[in-house]
């Protein structure tokens, strides 16, 4: 049976498995960020062969015996030859928005706005897709863990310029392990890995707005804003007129309904009901596989994974 190294890469995290064309997972690896653009050319390529060398090892099998590698990682494109030449499989880099097509629609027509460290909206018609977003932390990222962490960060400054209390800047401050906010400007410059940093906020803000937190209510409020207003752009950037399931995937999403009620009542006013939310379970690792499996000419149609 014919095996293939998938991996999926992103600014947090690097998932690497092993697997055979029937879909089943032979071996996992995992490491961290995989996008050299967020990172280094060195700390990418380290983290993406550490991750798949984990997966070719619980798997049992040497590079000799995989098909091929499709790398779902973005910003991996200068560390691709290096890495072929270190780890002896023939890979090719794949869009992620490839991923997220068939973990979330099976090849489809729909919207799939990922909400992870960044984000961004894509809309599969056919064979064509329309993406928004995907401008990186400094230009863009509206509605991902970054930006619910940062707005978390903003709005403790002024708490804490106005003399206010709330549990929000006390929560901050205790995954800081600062006694006095002020101090938080040197902690947090001097983090190697800033984004990352700020990103891992999100749950907490999640949370704290699920208990009723005023501030944090605030913030997940503007971020599902940000999420809706993404996945009408891709709509209306595709010119369809069909009415489109649209899904959210990322981590953001693992918050739960304090993300995914609001986002589902926007998205479907904001489109007059052009829109409405899907839920879909499937992990984006599995769509990649599916994607895979796609480029080597077997057919998904009976490939169902236990989720």
């Amino acid at each position: 049976m014919r095996k293939y190294l998938v991996v999926d890469g992103g600014g947090t995290k690097t998932l690497a498995v092993i697997c055979n064309e029937a879909g089943e997972i032979l071996g996992k690896g995992m490491a961290g960020c995989g996008n050299a653009g967020l990172s280094s050319y060195e700390i990418a390529l380290s983290n993406v062969l550490t991750a798949c060398k984990t997966a070719l090892s619980n798997a049992g099998l040497e590079s000799a015996k995989i098909v091929f590698g499709n790398l779902f990682i973005p910003g991996f494109k200068n560390c691709l030859d290096e890495f072929e030449k270190t780890i002896k499989i023939k890979s090719v880099i794949v869009s992620e928005t490839e991923e997220l097509k068939y973990s979330a629609l099976r090849n489809k027509d729909g919207i799939v706005v990922l909400s992870g460290t960044g984000s961004f909206a894509t809309a599969f018609i056919g064979e064509n897709k329309f993406t928004v977003g995907a401008w990186g932390y400094i230009l863009g990222d509206e509605g991902s863990g970054y930006d619910i962490g940062l707005m978390a960060l903003k709005e403790c400054t002024k708490i804490y310029d106005d003399n206010q209390k709330s549990l929000l800047l006390n929560e901050v401050c205790d995954y800081f392990k600062i006694e006095d906010f002020v101090n938080l400007r040197r902690s947090l410059y001097n983090i190697k890995d800033k984004r990352k940093k700020v990103a891992s906020l999100s749950p907490m803000v999640c949370r704290l707005a699920d208990l009723g937190e005023p501030s944090a209510i605030k913030i997940i409020e503007k971020a599902t804003d940000e999420l809706a207003n993404l996945a009408y752009r891709a709509y209306l950037k595709s010119k369809t007129e069909q009415t489109l399931p649209v899904i959210l995937a990322g981590g953001v999403k693992k918050a739960g309904q304090v993300i995914i009620n609001p986002f589902s009542e926007k998205i479907q006013k904001l489109s007059t009901s052009k829109l409405f939310y899907m839920e879909s379970k499937l992990e984006v690792i599995y769509g990649a596989i599916l994607k895979t499996l796609v480029d080597d000419g077997i057919s998904i149609d009976n490939i169902n994974f236990e989720v």
